[in-house]
């Protein structure tokens, strides 16, 4: 079972100067597979941090080393530009093809270009749910042995927690789609419930947390017993206990980290850093049909 390794790996003929922080640098999302399962997990930085950057640079590493050929990243509709801008930064802009546009027969074109010559293939959740058939390959006729196997190397999820629902055509239809590696990118990848947590880690390590059915029993069960009014303090401490487990287990596939706990270098020429960030909670009663 793989754990991730954080380098910079990115030969530095290929790295355009400036693109990346020092912070990214350091801590940069170069996901080395230590065994045969490889590199998969969740990058869950806080908000602002430049998750997108940290993978772009790190698929940038694995093209110009020679590593991978083929890379599905499925994104919000609104950040498709913002992939383009990041992966064309690191020196992949002839590796982009855009699969999400209006047009099928331009997407199915660029599909095929993708198919045929290899690169980045950027889409969107809701072009996948529709047209994962296509996009697995089922229709592509011209790939060798090896391809018909493992047409994808990456598949990346931008937004992760738009599949939090297990029960929903988009995340049945994502996990459907076959490939090497999985990496999960959320800047919320708990929003309401552990269920979310489980959903995210069933698509890119569903061997860590198991089914749906094995991890209620091993941790949601007791932690949100333990989380309720009347909870004894013998359910409590389960509850600890089990949270402790499950953040042990995950810790080697889940990286997150918060703004308060980094430095990053905005500008080298002004040595400005970012900032604290300050939070204001403000906690209000329900009103009676609230509560009702």
């Amino acid at each position: 079972m793989g754990q991730w390794t954080w380098r910079w790996r990115i030969p530095p003929a290929k790295a355009p100067a400036g693109c990346c922080t020092s912070f990214q640098r350091g801590y940069q999302g170069c996901f080395i597979p230590t065994s045969a399962r490889g590199s998969d997990g969740i990058l869950g930085d806080d908000m602002g941090l430049g998750k997108t950057m940290q993978i772009s640079a790190f698929l940038a590493g694995l093209f110009h080393s020679g590593l991978i050929r083929r890379v599905l990243a499925v994104v919000p509709k609104t950040l498709v530009t913002h992939w383009i801008k990041e992966l064309t930064l690191v020196g992949l802009k002839s590796k982009i093809s855009d699969y999400s546009g209006p047009n099928a027969n331009v997407r199915n074109s660029e599909l095929q270009h993708a198919f045929k010559e290899g690169g980045v293939v950027l889409t969107t959740y809701d072009i996948v749910r529709i047209n994962y058939k296509r996009i697995r390959g089922d229709f592509y006729h011209e790939a060798d042995d090896d391809d018909e196997r493992n047409l994808w190397d990456y598949v990346v999820l931008d937004e992760a927690q738009q599949i939090k629902n297990p029960m929903t055509e988009r995340f049945k239809s994502i996990c459907k789609i076959l490939t090497v590696h999985r990496i999960a990118i959320s800047g919320t990848p708990i929003q309401n419930n552990l269920k979310e947590l489980w959903a995210l880690f069933y698509f890119c390590c569903p061997e860590v947390l198991g089914d749906r059915d094995e991890f209620r029993e091993r941790y949601e069960n007791a932690i949100n017993r333990g989380n309720e009014k009347d909870a004894t303090n013998r359910e409590k401490h389960i509850a600890f206990f089990r949270s402790h487990k499950l953040r042990e287990r995950i810790k080697p596939y889940f990286l997150r980290r918060m703004k308060g706990e980094v430095s990053l270098d905005i500008g080298s020429k002004n040595g400005k850093t970012l900032g604290k960030k300050n939070e204001l909670i403000i906690w209000l009663k329900l009103t009676d049909r609230q509560v009702q």
